[in-house]
């Protein structure tokens, strides 16, 4: 049984706002917006700019899990990578079969931000600063055995105020 705790958008058309990419030969994920209030949704959107299919999470009934990372801009200029969701053993989950989007199709989702501490189940906010979202995908299967190895896309740049 599949549950809808999360809201997604299956999109080919436009979307504003901010924009980054990885050109016309690779996925791309982009945000809504460049800049945030603590607590607001952010809107992530990955794009598949490839000539064959690709397949993530961010199109399943769990998109959570398509979050590889946070990554926060640190005093040094480098990048911290940061929990999204609780990870095991601390957490168990069903996860829902990563989505296939064809060539030029897209999907959306409204990321509710928390930071699990660790990957624990103790969550808070995201502080004041920069941040980057990496988000996985995989190619087709190349062989029936072969599910294909996970790869990410990084996002564009944003604030939390």
């Amino acid at each position: 049984m599949r549950r809808w705790r999360f809201v997604v958008l299956l999109m080919l058309g436009g979307f504003g706002g901010a924009c980054f990419s990885f050109g016309e030969t690779g996925p791309a994920v982009t945000t809504d917006r460049k800049e945030y209030r603590p607590q607001e949704i952010v809107t992530i959107r990955l794009t598949n700019g490839s000539p064959e299919s690709i397949f993530s999470h961010l199109g399943s009934q769990t998109p959570v899990f398509a979050i590889e990372g946070v990554e926060m801009k640190n005093a040094q200029g480098g990048w911290d990578t940061l929990s999204a969701w609780c990870r095991p053993p601390f957490c168990v989950y069903d996860m829902d079969a990563p989505a296939e989007l064809k060539p030029q199709e897209s999907v959306s989702w409204a990321w509710d931000p928390w930071i699990y501490t660790g990957g624990t189940r103790e969550r808070v906010r995201p502080a004041a600063g920069t941040y980057r979202l990496r988000i996985s995908y995989r190619p087709p299967a190349t062989l029936p055995a072969d599910q294909g190895s996970w790869l990410s896309a990084v996002s564009n740049e944003f604030t939390i105020r």
